[in-house]
C-alpha cells in the first residue's frame, strides 16, 4: 500500500473507531441503567487515557518508528472497543474507555507524524486529506441501516 493510501486508511479507521462507539453510547447508557451524570463522568475516560498515552507516545517515538506505535494503537482500539459492550458497571466502562481512549492517542501521534512525512516526501500539503478522511469514517462507521441502531427508548 502506498503511504498515502496507509496514513488515510489509519484516519479514516479511527473516525470509524470513534463513529462507532458514539452510535453506541445510548444502548450502553441504557444497558447500564446509567444516569446522565454518571454518563457524563464515564465519558471522560476516553479523554484521559488520551491524554495520558499522548505524552508517552511522543516519547516512545523518539526510539520507535511511528509505523509500529500506529500498529500498536490500532491494536488497543480494536481490541477494547468491542469490550465496552461486556462492561457490567461504570467503573468498567470507564477503565475500558480510558484504555481506548490510550490506544486513540497513541495511533493519533504516530500517524500524525507519518501524515507530516508523507507530506514532505510529495512536497504538497496533504494534511487536510488526511483529517477528512478521520471525518468520513466517524460517518462511515456507525451502521445506519434500519433495525442496526440502538434501541429507541
Amino acid at each position: 500500500m502506498a503511504p498515502r493510501s496507509a496514513v488515510i486508511a489509519v484516519f479514516f479507521a479511527l473516525g470509524a473507531a470513534a463513529g462507532v462507539w458514539a452510535a453506541r453510547i445510548p444502548a450502553i447508557k441504557a444497558g447500564l441503567h446509567l444516569p446522565a451524570g454518571t454518563l457524563g463522568l464515564v465519558l471522560l475516560g476516553p479523554a484521559i487515557g488520551s491524554i495520558l498515552a499522548m505524552p508517552a507516545a511522543g516519547a516512545v517515538l523518539t526510539i520507535v518508528a511511528p509505523r509500529r506505535v500506529v500498529k500498536l494503537g490500532l491494536l488497543a482500539v480494536a481490541v477494547l472497543l468491542p469490550l465496552t459492550t461486556f462492561a457490567d458497571s461504570a467503573l468498567q466502562l470507564f477503565a475500558v474507555l480510558a484504555g481506548w481512549g490510550a490506544g486513540i492517542g497513541t495511533a493519533d501521534v504516530a500517524m500524525n507524524i507519518e501524515a507530516v512525512a508523507v507530506q514532505e516526501h510529495l512536497g504538497r500539503t496533504t494534511m487536510s486529506s488526511f483529517h477528512a478522511a478521520y471525518s468520513v469514517g466517524g460517518l462511515a462507521g456507525p451502521d445506519r441501516r434500519p433495525g442496526r441502531g440502538p434501541p429507541r427508548t
